[in-house]
């Protein structure tokens, strides 16, 4: 029976993040959700004007799993909580126990100068479920390149990468590394972001769109979409928005909030929040 929940667990994985080691693929943040994690966002929101060193976010996925962070200058700890399982027969529970992961990070988010972004973070994750547990440790690279004068942008990057520490049992288990390239054109009020992904652990390409619009000087519009959950097509009327997200990164009161949505098509809706502050 306790492989059967495993299973069942793992696909619900699949349904979130299309593979294993979850906490290191799925968004830290409401932005990465409402952008599909394109590059386009990087030091261009308006998480800058508000002169933050602290955040919280929370982010709500189907069948009551739930995620959150909270980031210290550049540190960060994520929890991803798949709630109370049960292991039952015929109706009869016999023992029910929890399932999380947990991710704690170091990184560097800054710009080198006026024209180059560097994003860089490293981090160890553990995962449990039930008696079965995991420990890995990752890290990611992303450079982002703006050339000024012709209002153009491009990117490279690599993330996952690492080491598995100790599997869940005696199986090896690949990274999933992602080899990310991005590209990007920047008009008066909108900018537009186009990234492939090649996902190294099962050989194949995805791409994401992502389009930001200034409503004005302190409230953005993001929109976005990515083929990464084809894998969850339906015939369901809604097929068509699956992988689309949207969503607001606005400031208030030297607040910097971002609250949007995921279309998980089949699976159900994804929400998240993020508010960026100075605490001290």
């Amino acid at each position: 029976m306790i492989y059967y929940i495993l299973y069942i667990i793992i696909i619900i994985n699949i349904l979130i993040a299309q593979g294993q080691y979850q906490i290191i693929q799925l968004p830290n943040n409401a932005l990465d959700l409402i952008s599909n994690q394109s590059t386009l966002i990087i030091n261009d929101t308006n998480v800058e004007k508000v002169n933050s060193n602290f955040s919280t976010s929370l982010i709500s996925y189907p069948a009551n799993i739930n995620f959150c962070n909270f980031q210290m200058k550049q540190f960060s700890i994520s929890v991803l909580n798949y709630g109370v399982l049960e292991d039952q027969v015929n109706n009869d529970v016999l023992k029910t126990f929890s399932a999380n992961e947990y991710y704690l990070q170091y990184f560097i988010n800054k710009k080198i100068n006026n024209n180059i972004n560097l994003y860089y973070s490293i981090g160890t994750a553990y995962s449990k479920i039930y008696n079965y547990n995991s420990l890995l440790v990752a890290s990611s690279l992303k450079i982002k390149k703006y050339f000024s004068q012709y209002k153009f942008h491009v990117s490279a990057g690599i993330n996952n990468a690492g080491f598995i520490i100790k599997e869940y049992r005696q199986a090896h288990t690949k990274m999933p590394m992602e080899y990310q390239l991005g590209i990007g054109y920047y008009f008066k009020n909108i900018s537009i972001g186009y990234d492939l992904i090649y996902h190294y652990q099962d050989n194949h390409i995805t791409d994401i769109i992502c389009l930001k619009i200034n409503i004005t000087n302190n409230i953005n519009l993001i929109l976005s979409n990515t083929n990464h959950l084809k894998k969850l097509s339906s015939e369901n009327n809604l097929n068509y928005l699956l992988g689309f997200s949207g969503g607001v990164d606005f400031v208030v009161n030297n607040t910097n909030i971002n609250m949007g949505f995921l279309n998980l098509g089949p699976a159900g809706m994804s929400s998240a929040i993020t508010i960026n502050y100075k605490l001290f």
